[in-house]
């Protein structure tokens, strides 16, 4: 025989299997007891303090798990739609343009200046709540990629370097390797891709072809007045580039490429000279009867 307390357990064993009616509140994140002066709940994982309506008579810690601890942040709080059924912060809550104040050309919470400032790193010092560390496949200048299905490759521009003291600007092209293919089967090259400095153009030097499975593929000399890209590795009948396997980043931003002086005087007087602006050698001034050195008509000193 069902009773009426039947009736009521029952009644409450099914109210307990359904999912909470999901409505929420708005809270802004605040700042409390955080060391890193964000709005993390010192001594809390995973939570923050928040103020109910932006009153500060409001202040409560409360469980987050969706939206960086900037403090400023309009939130939604309430049940989320999954265990663990507690209150939360569901997500930033971007209808702030029905609050005073707010100005709508800012494009959105998330485009706001404290999230902005939560993803930088300026320092070791001053790190964001939310920092993003750059590495540098991600940096594009000069930057050698392939499209996985071909041989032509695409060369990121660099906006500004410097060849002795011009200022140059080169932006960006493609190269096809097709012609860097090793013709002997079974063997594989790197390919340097570089820019001249001088002709403002991308050029590509190859390689030794060596056998595959050879324990060292030689990299190509980067060519005085060149500026590195990528060494493309190249196998035997391949046809097409795939930026992971087959292109190494070259770029060097650290310091600046320092051009290796390979002559050096072997005799009394001698001086080493450019005749062309573009490559050094070796010679010995002429000079006059009474020792002094003799030019040209354009005041170049004149070599044997």
């Amino acid at each position: 025989m069902t009773t009426i307390r039947d009736v009521q357990i029952a009644r409450q064993e099914q109210e307990a299997r359904l999912e909470p009616v999901r409505e929420f509140t708005i809270a802004i994140l605040i700042f409390v007891d955080s060391p890193d002066l964000d709005a993390k709940a010192a001594g809390f994982d995973d939570h923050v303090w928040a103020s109910e309506l932006n009153q500060p008579e409001s202040a409560f810690r409360i469980l987050n798990r969706k939206v960086a601890p900037v403090v400023g942040t309009p939130v939604k709080i309430g049940y989320p739609e999954k265990p663990p059924f507690e209150r939360q912060v569901l997500g930033v809550y971007d209808n702030i343009h029905t609050w005073t104040g707010y100005d709508p050309n800012d494009g959105g919470a998330l485009n706001s200046n404290p999230h902005a400032q939560a993803h930088q790193f300026p320092s070791e010092a001053d790190p964001g709540v939310d920092r993003v560390l750059i590495y540098q496949p991600a940096l594009q200048p000069l930057k050698t990629t392939g499209d996985a299905t071909t041989l032509t490759i695409l060369v990121q521009a660099l906006n500004s370097y410097r060849y002795n003291d011009t200022h140059k600007s080169f932006g960006g092209t493609t190269l096809d390797l097709t012609s860097s293919v090793p013709s002997v089967a079974n063997t594989v090259r790197n390919v340097l891709v570089y820019l001249d400095a001088v002709t403002n153009t991308i050029l590509a030097v190859d390689g030794t072809a060596v056998p595959v499975g050879a324990f060292t593929i030689p990299k190509p000399a980067l060519p005085e007045n060149g500026i590195a890209s990528a060494y493309v590795q190249l196998t035997n009948a391949q046809t097409s580039i795939t930026t992971a396997s087959h292109v190494t980043d070259a770029r060097e931003f650290l310091e600046p490429r320092i051009l290796d002086i390979l002559l050096t005087p072997t005799a009394a007087g001698q001086i080493i000279i450019s005749h062309d602006g573009l490559t050094f050698e070796k010679g010995v001034p002429y000079v006059d009867a009474n020792g002094d050195i003799i030019t040209d008509i354009n005041g170049h000193i004149v070599t044997t």
